[in-house]
Formats: structure tokens, sequence, C-alpha cells
């Protein structure tokens, strides 16, 4: 309802350049205006093409105490074969691997989420088509930071990831379920986080790693949820060391949906200066 970048289809080809509107008698978010304006400067790539994430909302909204849902699960999740996000009111995070999207609440027990629960915030990546795919081993004692190594690139400035094995020293965290007024959510997070360690853990961790520069809009830097093999734990990944896993990783372009309605998004394309991601 608020502002309108360019569109294109999932992986298809660029086709025009950014497009900045007022859609409705409402204040512009200036940290999507400083992306738009960034996103002029840079001519459109006739060749591009990445895997489509849908994210609901901005980051700096989560961030800022925005907990109250704004939109279903099967309308955030529809059509992701994986993706992050969180619940109404902080209860519990989400992670979507191979298309089935969980709920992990303060209990640290996941369970399928209910498709017309409804969240404020989720980051959900289609399938990546398998021409777009990388697949590594990662070396044992690669944690977190090592990771976004790994995968970081001049070329691949946004992507989504999986990593499925057996990892050491994690730390997995959930939160209580929130009430209005609601406070920010570092605020949140030093008296409601729950946390979860386990010496050895084996299972999937899924999400994705954007630049630092993007005003607020995205996440930076490695964001990983997982769910355990046996499905009885899960929740936020922060902190891991590789034993034996695999990853695969996609370039990405993101939609960020700014309106309750679904109507006004803005787009963020891999093709932008190079920034270091770290390690959120």
């Amino acid at each position: 309802m608020s502002l309108s970048f360019d569109i294109w289809p999932c992986f298809g080809h660029r086709a025009t350049g950014t497009v900045l509107r007022e859609t409705s008698d409402v204040t512009l978010d200036p940290a999507l205006v400083a992306a738009a304006a960034r996103r002029d400067s840079h001519h459109a790539h006739p060749d591009h093409i990445a895997t489509l994430v849908q994210q609901t909302d901005t980051a700096s909204h989560l961030i800022d105490g925005s907990f109250s849902g704004t939109t279903t699960i099967l309308d955030a999740f529809h059509g992701a074969w994986l993706g992050v996000g969180v619940s109404d009111a902080l209860d519990g995070e989400l992670v979507c691997v191979d298309g089935v999207i969980w709920r992990v609440p303060d209990t640290g027990i996941p369970e399928v989420a209910d498709p017309l629960a409804t969240i404020p915030f989720a980051v959900a990546a289609a399938r990546a088509p398998a021409e777009l795919v990388t697949y590594e081993t990662v070396p044992s004692g690669m944690n977190m930071s090592d990771l976004g190594e790994l995968v970081g690139s001049e070329t691949h400035q946004m992507i989504v990831l999986r990593i499925e094995g057996t990892f050491r020293d994690v730390v997995l965290r959930s939160e209580h379920r929130q009430t209005p007024p609601y406070r920010d959510l570092d605020a949140v997070l030093s008296t409601d986080e729950v946390r979860w360690h386990f010496a050895e853990w084996s299972g999937v961790m899924v999400g994705h790693q954007f630049p630092t520069a993007q005003d607020g809009v995205l996440i930076p830097g490695i964001h990983l949820h997982g769910i355990s093999s046996d499905h009885l734990s899960g929740g936020h990944v922060r902190e891991m060391t590789v034993i034996d896993a695999e990853l695969s990783w996609a370039p990405a372009d993101v939609e960020v949906t700014l309106s309750d309605d679904g109507e006004a998004v803005a787009s963020l394309d891999n093709h932008q200066p190079d920034q270091k991601g770290m390690n959120g």
C-alpha cells in the first residue's frame, strides 16, 4: 500500500528499470526509498536469472517490534521449498524444509504449523532450478561465520541455502509469546529468549545470506533456522560447528511485501555493489 518497485516473473529476465510510486496516502518507508535510489544507479541485466524469494515485511519493522500477524502462513509460504519466519506475537520460530512449515514454540518441540495462522515476517524461497544450485561438502570444523565466507562472492550477493548433516556445539533458540504493547526485538531477546544447547545434533538448517547495506530491508548475513532429523528439536540457529554436512545454495532475487494485502512489493536482485555479510 505504500510503494512499489519493479517486478519480474520467477526465473524470468529483467525487462524494466526501477519504478517507485506512492499507491495510497501513507508515508513512504525511508529505508526502501534509499534502496530504490541505490538500484536506480544500476542497469538491468538481461541475462540475470535467480530463484525467487518472497519476504513478508521488512527486517526493521520486525526489529522495532511489529509482531502482529499481517498474513497467513499459507499465503507467506505459498509455493515455498525452504524458508524462515516468526509466528504472531513471536509465539515460535518458523522453518520451512522441503515445503513443510514447522513452528518451534518456547518448548523447543517442533509442530507442523497451522496454515491459517497469521505471521508478521517470513522469508520464503521457491525451489531453485537444478542449473542454479551449487552443491558442496562442508569441511569439518566450519562454523556460521566460515559458512558465510564459503558461499560469499561478488556475483551472488543474495543466496538461499540448505545445509544437512551432523553438527556439534549447536545452540538453537525461540522466544516466549509476547503481549501488546510490544517491546523491540532486542528487549524481548534480553528477557524472553529460550535457548537449547546440543553437544551433537543432526538435521537440516535452511535460510539465507543477505548483504549488510539494505537499509533495514533485509536481515544481513547468514540467517538459519533448523529442525532435527527426528523432528524433536529446532529453532533459530545461534551457533553451530560442522562435523559432517552437505551444503546446497542458489542465487536469489527478493520481493518484499510491504502491505498486508500483498499488493505492494519492493524487489531487490543480486546485481548490486559487493557487500560482505556478517553473522547475525
